[in-house]
């Protein structure tokens, strides 16, 4: 029988919770049981063991990626230079206060931050946010040679959408080109569009992600509103 195969997200978070809380396999496996869902099973028993012994055998600096990020320890240790100081400092109070969440980012979360917030530090941090967490999962999850993410991001990065009405109907009518359309960033996508979802989004993103869901509604993109910024 053909070895299932584990998704690289957990072997990502047996390393995390090996380098953070220096657990044991058999309490790494409690804790990824807890973590699971129907459609994504985690590893188990003597796998985690197997992924724990590869982990600890890895030179230093690459388990640096996986240490939860600290100022300033993370630059001291080279995990990052210490120019993503202020980035990286913003995102650890917005993460604590906007989204209430306990645990501190990765190295490797927080250096994906920083690089977006290089190439769009005038978007909206949790824009960024997204931006961000979907190049780290994409980068963790497949293979270089499937470049989607990339191109779904890099090409929001370039059309700045966020700058103003002009800029987001720009980018929105090259999303929906019928001869050469780009791969349009919505954030993390849904199926469907429930308030939780489109509270608080941009207003370009939410164009976006009509379209998801009404493909016959693709005339265009109405104005955000007065002013010049939309959010």
């Amino acid at each position: 029988m053909a070895r299932r195969r584990i998704g690289a997200h957990w072997l990502a978070r047996i390393a995390v919770l090996a380098e953070n809380e220096n657990l044991s396999a058999e309490a790494i496996g409690r804790r990824l049981l807890i973590e699971a869902t129907p459609d994504d099973r985690p590893p188990v028993g003597r796998t985690i063991q197997r992924y724990l012994r590869e982990h600890r055998a890895r030179p230093l600096e690459e388990k640096l990626s996986f240490r939860y990020f600290s100022w300033p320890e993370s630059m001291e240790s080279g995990a990052l230079p210490w120019e993503a100081s202020k980035t990286a400092l913003e995102l650890l109070r917005f993460r604590r206060e906007e989204l209430l969440f306990t645990s501190r980012p990765t190295n490797e979360e927080m250096r994906w931050f920083w690089r977006v917030t290089q190439a769009g530090p005038d978007a909206a941090i949790m824009e960024r946010l997204e931006m961000a967490m979907k190049l780290y999962d994409h980068h963790t999850d497949y293979p270089a040679e499937d470049p989607e993410t990339n191109r779904k991001v890099e090409w929001c990065l370039s059309f700045a959408p966020w700058r103003s009405r002009k800029h987001a109907a720009t980018y929105v009518r090259a999303t929906r080109d019928k001869r050469n359309p780009l791969p349009p960033f919505v954030g993390f996508e849904k199926p469907v569009i429930p308030p939780m979802i489109t509270k608080g989004r941009p207003k370009w993103q939410l164009g976006l992600l009509r379209d998801q869901t009404q493909p016959k509604k693709r005339d265009g993109i109405k104005s955000p509103g007065k002013g010049g910024k939309q959010r």
